[in-house]
């Protein structure tokens, strides 16, 4: 069966893929989908597997390997490495620490003593 999306890698962009998996410090998400490229590309270089072969070496779905192949067919290699395109803000500021603090832990009240009930005395100690 003939594939709609074929992937034909060039050198640089087999290149960068390869860089990118060697240092291993992106997204695991985003070094699946460089796996799932290089194993797909039908190029000078590439092995050119299925997409059912592809799924079950790197323990995906067949229609994620076809999803990665159709996005860098249409946008290219920056598309199919990030589902998303843009990146997320991490930064958690002072202001947002009070609130979630405030939310975890309310205020709690002491609680007042009967009257009459013995209260805790300080005991002064001594030293000779």
């Amino acid at each position: 069966m003939r594939k709609r999306h074929v992937v034909a890698l060039s050198e640089q962009e087999r290149a960068r893929l390869h860089t990118m998996i060697g240092r291993g410090i992106a997204p695991a998400s985003a070094l699946t989908h460089a796996r799932i490229l290089l194993k797909a590309n039908q190029g000078e270089a590439g092995p050119g597997w299925t997409d059912a072969a592809i799924g079950a070496a790197l323990e995906v779905n067949p229609a994620t390997v076809a999803r990665v192949r159709m996005r860098y067919v249409a946008s290219g290699l920056d598309a199919a490495g990030n589902s998303t395109g843009r990146g997320i803000d991490w930064r958690f500021t002072t202001e947002d620490a009070r609130i979630k603090l405030k939310r975890l832990y309310p205020v709690i009240q002491a609680p007042s003593t009967p009257a009459g009930a013995p209260r805790d005395q300080e005991v002064i100690v001594q030293r000779s």
